[in-house]
């Protein structure tokens, strides 16, 4: 299964364009799963008028977008759409992995066969940046790039067709991501330029 990317309507029009690189989907049992699913999943938490009671992943779209946007709290539908309408999405590995991802991790073949279908998201849309979502996917990442700010922990993805910075914070749904300590190295990001 390959995934289709969430593109944001406004995003070829950014000077700044943000890719947001999240590490795989978590499918329920009675969940279709088809090549749009990530594009459906952003959908729905930019429609949806009342999270409350929702899918655990809205809060984590929620949290990302504070992180980014450097708000904290629910964030109302019109801002939202505005906001996932500029950035890209996508998850690096292309299979479902499971419904909890504590418990199930993607194994070492599905790591390795996610880069290249990787590079060619960054070959297409060409994005500035990239903000990796997670320790664990970060580490599967870096060795695609080489450093470019030490203190910031930024490093360059570069290859044919593609030259972007990437740095990463901590999942949105761990107990240890704090807007204290991920808002600023998500600026510290977004303030670099190639």
């Amino acid at each position: 299964m390959s995934f289709k990317p969430w593109i944001g309507t406004e995003y070829e029009t950014n000077q700044r364009r943000l890719l947001v690189l999240g590490e795989s989907h978590h499918a329920y049992r009675d969940e279709v799963v088809n090549a749009s699913l990530t594009r459906q999943v952003i959908e729905g938490y930019t429609q949806d008028a009342d999270l409350i009671g929702k899918r655990q992943y809205y809060a984590f779209f929620t949290k990302i977008h504070n992180a980014v946007e450097d708000r904290v709290g629910c964030v109302p539908p019109e801002e939202r759409r505005r906001f996932w309408n500029r950035v890209v999405f996508y998850n690096y590995i292309q299979e479902i992995i499971a419904e909890e991802a504590r418990e199930n991790r993607p194994t070492a073949r599905m790591w390795q066969e996610a880069v290249e279908p990787f590079k060619m998201i960054l070959v297409e849309r060409k994005p500035t940046h990239v903000l990796v979502v997670g320790k664990q996917l970060w580490k599967n990442i870096q060795p695609l790039g080489s450093l470019y700010r030490e203190i910031d922990n930024i490093i360059v993805l570069e290859g044919r067709g593609y030259r972007t910075l990437a740095a990463s914070i901590v999942h949105p749904m761990s107990s240890r991501f704090s807007y204290v300590k991920e808002k600023p190295k998500v600026a510290r990001l977004l303030e670099q330029k190639l």
